[in-house]
């Protein structure tokens, strides 16, 4: 099947450490951040009047990641993929050493990956990844490699196991963040499971840094579509996907807008509180990078 690979040239700044101010309860945060990504208790902000709180890029507001709320029908827990045996995982591990050094896969997970502690062996699993585009962006930190060109592949499976795309992509082997499009549709309440590898070894793949993810694509109801439809800006438009669980359209939103006003601190800001709520801060200062070149 055919899949086109759109990928944009960002240039990153470095991120500015901050101290938070307003943003959502401590409750409606996942507990994979460090104290210092810990939102105040101050009032949230429900404009929609579905306990969902969205609109919160008011003055000194923090965008952060909420995730979905799964016990509404559009949202789906982190199921068995069909007795798969194992989660997915969103580090490639395998070896003591710094994050830096990992293959990451940017989506929610399990638990924070922190840089300073110059140990990121452990694994963090992948947590399901919602999105409402019918064809969405996966994105992927890509640490330095020893030569300058490398092969990576993106694997997209069905409920039942079977591949319903496999493609290949040259990597330009400059490190950071590269972002990965798909054009084949998904189909709407169904469940993905993708797998994305490094083929250092392509003799021996069980020895290929990989990460893995769930993504699956739903239908907004008629709350979420109006709040979308009313929002004033692109920021807002952001933090209603966040607050909402669709992390793959706020992720790739939030990261087209940086790329278009990179000297914005609101937006930097924004960038690192929005991984920093996923466990994620350690590769915040980490570039954007045009890499990729599909096979």
């Amino acid at each position: 099947m055919a899949l086109a690979w759109v990928l944009l040239n960002f240039t990153i700044y470095p991120l500015r450490a901050r101290s938070h101010s307003v943003a959502l309860n401590s409750n409606s945060v996942t507990n994979s951040f460090s104290r210092s990504d810990t939102p105040s208790g101050q009032p949230d902000v429900d404009f929609g009047g579905d306990s969902r709180t969205d609109q919160i890029t008011t003055a000194g507001g923090r965008l952060y990641f909420l995730p979905p709320d799964y016990t509404t029908p559009n949202a789906t827990q982190n199921q068995d993929f069909d007795d798969v045996g194992r989660p997915p995982k969103r580090t490639s591990g395998g070896a003591r050493g710094l994050c830096s050094d990992q293959l990451i896969a940017i989506v929610p997970g399990s638990s924070e990956i922190v840089e300073a502690t110059g140990n990121c062996s452990n694994d963090s699993n992948s947590s399901l990844a919602l999105t409402l585009a019918e064809s969405p962006t996966f994105w992927f930190y890509v640490p330095e490699q020893s030569t300058r060109e490398l092969t990576v592949e993106f694997v997209l499976l069905n409920q039942n196991q079977q591949a319903v795309l496999v493609k290949s992509i040259t990597l330009s082997g400059t490190p950071g963040i590269v972002r990965v499009r798909l054009n084949q549709p998904l189909q709407t309440d169904q469940l993905y499971r993708w797998q994305f590898s490094v083929l250092v070894n392509p003799q021996n793949p069980s020895g290929n840094p990989t990460v893995e993810g769930l993504v699956k694509r739903i239908t907004a109801d008629s709350t979420l579509s109006s709040k979308l439809n009313a929002a004033t800006s692109p920021r807002d438009r952001i933090a209603i996907y966040a607050s909402h669980g669709i992390w793959h359209d706020a992720m790739t939103a939030l990261a087209q807008l940086r790329s278009q006003k990179p000297e914005d601190s609101r937006l930097e800001r924004d960038w690192e509180d929005f991984l920093g709520s996923v466990g994620l801060r350690a590769i915040a200062v980490k570039p954007l990078v045009d890499c990729c070149i599909a096979k």
